[in-house]
């Protein structure tokens, strides 16, 4: 009887340390995600977090406020910002994390252009075509994001077929990472259609 007491005793001693030690390694990320365009929040938007491209974790953004917050314990090096019709948002290079939390304050995702036009004359088509490449360079150039006491550069890539914006951890973290009238950028980059 004593034995099995003591193994007990060792087991729950065992689950306790090791509560201990998931709760040293874990992180706590937090933000909200919303529409480049108009600033409204995307409600439900999925968040996916990643280890060498391996899915570790998956929850979608409050229905009401449009917020996330969620701990991992798990180490993460990309997560994957998406919602349906828009470009995914890729904050990658994700490494030593530093501190229990993560706020990530606001995530901006992109509406994929409507590119179902007619046009009057082939003229105005051309013309609307050269302006929709020129305005894909300028996203691919990237666009600078202010969100709270943080800047960062987004860059849409084509990756594996499919084009997303990517945020690199490093310049997300740099505060001083602007060069441009937020307002301005805006303005310059919204656009009907691709």
């Amino acid at each position: 009887m004593k034995n099995r007491i003591s193994v007990v005793l060792i087991l729950l001693m065992m689950i306790v340390l090791s509560q201990n030690i998931f709760a040293q390694n874990s992180i706590k990320i937090i933000g909200k995600v919303s529409f480049f365009e108009n600033d409204e929040l995307a409600y439900g938007a999925n968040i996916e977090t990643y280890k060498n491209n391996q899915l570790v974790d998956k929850i979608n953004a409050d229905l009401k406020s449009g917020n996330f917050d969620f701990t991992t314990s798990n180490k993460i090096d990309k997560i994957v910002f998406s919602f349906s019709y828009c470009y995914s948002t890729i904050l990658e290079n994700i490494n030593n994390l530093n501190g229990k939390k993560l706020d990530l304050n606001e995530i901006k995702i992109y509406a994929i252009p409507n590119t179902f036009t007619r046009y009057a004359t082939k003229e105005a088509e051309r013309k609307d075509r050269k302006e929709s490449r020129q305005k894909f360079r300028k996203l691919k150039k990237g666009i600078i994001i202010k969100s709270g006491k943080r800047n960062y550069l987004m860059r849409l890539k084509k990756r594996n077929g499919e084009y997303a914006f990517y945020i690199d951890f490093k310049d997300f973290q740099n505060k001083k990472i602007v060069s441009l009238n937020y307002s301005q950028q805006r303005t310059k980059v919204k656009s009907k259609s691709f």
